[in-house]
């Protein structure tokens, strides 16, 4: 029998049985996987040791045997791998959402070399944010690759008929047809620069609404947790 190997991050975690975990990690080669760690939920040193490797921001290496089908593993060796990043504030926030939105949209099991790369990559911007415009233009960029690797390849060029963008109109995203004008839309000056990756703080909630447009079909109308709470965390300030 073989054994898997990848570096991976936690998504997230709860409690199973009497002394074990149930948990999310992310890996590049076989995506989002469902782990059960066991001995974790104890007072001894291990115990102690294992709580502390299985926190936000902390990059791990786990180990398991090859599995035929789908479905729960469990995890022959979980260890860190380097120093975790130590976020606090909004910058926390931010990455408990990002691992929520990716345990609602990435099934489990399919390689998503992309998506791992922009999570190592937005875990060190998010250490290095200055501004909550910082923080807006990281998630975005990484939610950017988050579609694409879901399958869907908006073209920032051209509308549902093949004609180019105007910067002046306004557009929302159907999943058959592509851009359609629309009035209530995201102006297509922003969904071009957008295209071009320039920062531009005047398109940062206009590109909110257009990456909540093109992850709809996975989302649906049910909110995420961490979004309520960053809500209710901008309303007690």
């Amino acid at each position: 029998m073989s054994w898997v190997e990848q570096p991976a991050w936690l998504l997230h975690r709860r409690p199973y049985r009497e002394t074990s975990l149930l948990i999310d990690l992310l890996t590049p080669e076989e995506g989002r996987i469902a782990a059960v760690v066991k001995g974790v939920r104890g007072t001894g040193r291990v115990a102690r040791q294992k709580q502390a490797w299985l926190q936000p921001a902390q990059p791990l290496q786990a180990r398991w045997r090859a599995r035929a089908t789908q479905g729960l593993v469990s995890l022959r060796q979980l260890e860190p791998r380097g120093q975790g990043t130590f976020l606090q504030g909004e910058a926390l926030l931010c990455l408990l959402y990002t691992n929520e939105l990716l345990v609602r949209v990435l099934p489990e099991g399919a390689p998503v070399p992309e998506v791992f790369s922009a999570y190592e990559a937005l875990v060190e911007r998010l250490a290095g944010v200055v501004s909550r415009d910082d923080l807006a233009w990281a998630l975005r960029r990484f939610e950017g690759v988050l579609v694409a690797a879901l399958g869907v390849n908006p073209i920032f060029a051209t509308d549902a008929l093949e004609r180019p963008l105007d910067a002046a109109a306004r557009y929302r995203w159907d999943p058959e047809q592509g851009w359609l004008l629309a009035a209530d839309g995201v102006s297509g000056c922003c969904l071009m620069a957008f295209a071009a990756q320039e920062p531009l703080p005047a398109c940062l909630k206009e590109w909110k609404r257009m990456l909540r447009m093109l992850l709809a079909p996975w989302l649906g109308n049910r909110p995420l947790r961490a979004q309520q709470l960053w809500q209710a965390t901008k309303t007690e300030k």
